[in-house]
This record gives structure tokens, sequence and C-alpha cells, in this order.
């Protein structure tokens, strides 16, 4: 084996670690989180991996710092050789090997968990662990190996990635009938006089909201944003206004004595998902495999 880490000094995996957090969080005052101290351990540490390689790993002229093509690279490539010891020392010491998953909250809630739910009783059956990340950052960590398994916008997919779409959910309006009274079959003009909620940074919905009241004269408008789905239909549920989520939730929000219409004027806009994962490391992972073909079948 090559000793060529041992030549000079600077070289350690808590640096590299400290490299890595730098990359996750876009810069070293974002990844000391606050921490004045952790903020100089990081810039002392990642000092002494540039002086260890001789070059530079952080851009000082931007504002905040960013690491350099070269610091990219090696961060990634770090984070790849540790999530694949992460991963080995999981599987000789566990029963059962972990799978992860990473997905929205509202897709780990609302799709995966009763799926999984049904699985755990099986003696042959993963140890699953769900992790709450939005379609990008799944994909970045997807790349990294930190996840195993994507649950992601259809949108959002990449070559890189094998991706199969598993669903497609159009959007409709929930509202607690006993703090809403609505028409049998309400329209989108209607509802103007209704506080509407909805999830952020929801781009092509939120422009078709903007488009249904221009083309109707009225309609709801935006009283609230919420971060997730799931929080969406816990306003609803405590408030008297209404909210716009995809049909996945049809099922959960009922439970919960709401009611579900299908609006017309929402069919046109849908939200489109599906499964994500390395094809290398699936095919080297048994348990992985076998919780794609739940997913997928």
């Amino acid at each position: 084996m090559s000793d060529w880490f041992r030549q000079k000094k600077g070289f350690s995996i808590e640096r590299l670690a400290a490299l890595i957090a730098v990359a996750e969080h876009g810069g070293i005052m974002s990844a000391a989180g606050g921490d004045p101290n952790r903020q100089s351990l990081l810039s002392r540490q990642i000092k002494e991996l540039e002086g260890y390689f001789d070059f530079a790993l952080l851009n000082r002229t931007s504002t905040p710092h960013q690491l350099t093509d070269a610091g990219r690279q090696i961060a990634q490539q770090t984070s790849e050789f540790l999530n694949a010891l992460d991963r080995s020392a999981d599987q000789f010491s566990n029963d059962r090997p972990r799978v992860r998953i990473a997905a929205g909250e509202s897709i780990i809630q609302w799709l995966l968990i009763p799926v999984f739910s049904k699985k755990l009783k099986l003696a042959n059956c993963p140890r699953i662990q769900f992790l709450n990340r939005p379609s990008r950052k799944t994909i970045d960590q997807l790349t990294s190996g930190m996840v195993d398994i994507g649950i992601i916008k259809a949108s959002d997919a990449r070559s890189h990635l094998a991706f199969k779409k598993i669903a497609a959910y159009h959007y409709g309006i929930i509202v607690n009938a006993k703090l809403v009274k609505l028409a049998k079959s309400p329209n989108w003009a209607s509802l103007s006089d209704i506080p509407l909620v909805i999830q952020e940074n929801r781009g092509a919905l939120r422009a078709q909201i903007e488009q249904l009241n221009t083309k109707t004269g009225s309609g709801p408008q935006v009283a609230a944003e919420c971060t997730s789905f799931p929080q969406v239909l816990d306003m609803v549920i405590n408030s008297p206004c209404i909210g716009i989520l995809p049909k996945l939730a049809k099922s959960q929000a009922e439970k919960k004595g709401c009611r579900w219409i299908d609006l017309k004027e929402l069919q046109s806009e849908e939200l489109s998902i599906g499964v994500a994962w390395d094809k290398s490391r699936a095919k080297a992972n048994q348990a992985v495999g076998m919780v794609l073909k739940w997913l997928l079948e």
C-alpha cells in the first residue's frame, strides 16, 4: 500500500471531515453553525490541508469563501470513502443490514411508512432508516453514497443515477368541514373569501394560482406558506382555511376529518415522483436490491 499520506504533516481524517462539512454547508461560517470556536477550528484545519497538498482548497476571494474545484473534488472523494467505511462497519456489526432512504417529509409519512410497516415482520427485512431530505439534497447524497435510495421529483432526475417513475398525483383542495362550509361542487372563484395555505417554494403551483386569479378575476389569496405538505394539513385541521395538497394526502386528510375536493381548475398541475438509486452500489448490496424491488413492484 502506498504511504504517500505519511510524507508530510497536515493530513488526517479529521481535517478531511472538516473539508466535507464546508462543502456540504457551502462555507466555513455555515458549517460552524455560528460557533466562533468551531469556525476558527475549521479554518485552521483547511489551511493545514492546503499546506499538505500544496494547493488551494478554499477560494478566499469569494464571500462567503467557497471551495475550489480541487477542494470540492477531494471533499466528494473523501465523502464516498467514509460512507463506504460506514456501510462496512454497519454491515458487520448488525444482524439486519441498514438501508437508508431519503425523501421529503410527506413522502415518508404518507407513502413509505405505509409500505414498510407491512414488511417489518419479515425475517429478512433490512433495517430501514428514513432521512427527511429535499430532492436536490437527496441527489447529492445518492451521488456521494450517504444514502442508498431516494424518492425524488421526476423533474429532478439525473442521468448518472437510475430512475423510475412510480406515481403522479394531481392537486386538490382540503378543508375542515367543521370550520369551513363549502358548496357540494365548488369552483375556484367561489373560494375567494377563504384563506389559502400552500407549501412554500412550489413555483409552478404558485404560478398557476396567480393565473387562475387573473383569469377568473377572483379566487383565494395565499394566507400562509408551510415548509411541508403535512404542515399544510395540520394548518387546515386547526384553522378556518383551505389547503392545496397532492392527492397523495387524500387518505390521510380524510382520516383526520377533512374533506377532499378534486377541483377541476387544479387538474393540470401534478406532482410526479420516482425512485432514484446508484446502479453499481445497489447491485453490490443485496438489502438495497430487496428494498428497491418492494418500492418498484
